[in-house]
């Protein structure tokens, strides 16, 4: 959910870029300032794109929070800031059941609302015109 919020807001808080490769089913990302509990982004891959929480690191070996598939290619890896606030509300949404609103079928009435509406005027503030990456 926390990728689509940032495609959301044209925003992924990026503050560094690396190239990353995989090395033996590793995410290596060489000279890199990125610490555990970051956020990172890897675009250009063939298989990997896509917001990842890293979970440990050792050396240049970066241990994230899904599967890595080998790319026998390097690609782009974006160290995010991303704050906060954005982190827990799309934390929130993953756990919630928020996006039942209203919607008929004989006797049984559900809707359903999509994040953009319920919380956009909280996430206007981060929103960008442009994307970032």
């Amino acid at each position: 959910m926390l990728a689509q919020v940032l495609n959301y807001l044209n925003n992924h808080f990026v503050d560094e870029m690396y190239t990353g490769y995989i090395e033996d089913g590793d995410l290596i990302v060489e000279n890199h300032d990125l610490i555990a509990g970051q956020h990172i982004a890897i675009r250009e891959s063939r298989m990997n794109d896509g917001v990842y929480k890293i979970l440990s690191i050792e050396n240049d070996i970066i241990v994230v929070d899904g599967d890595i598939t080998n790319d026998n290619r390097d690609f782009i890896v974006y160290g995010l800031m991303i704050p906060k606030e954005v982190v827990d509300l799309a934390t929130s949404l993953e756990t919630s059941d928020t996006d039942i609103q209203s919607e008929s079928l004989g006797d049984y009435s559900v809707t359903f609302k999509n994040f953009q509406e319920q919380f956009g005027r909280k996430l206007s503030n981060y929103r960008k015109v442009y994307r970032d990456i």
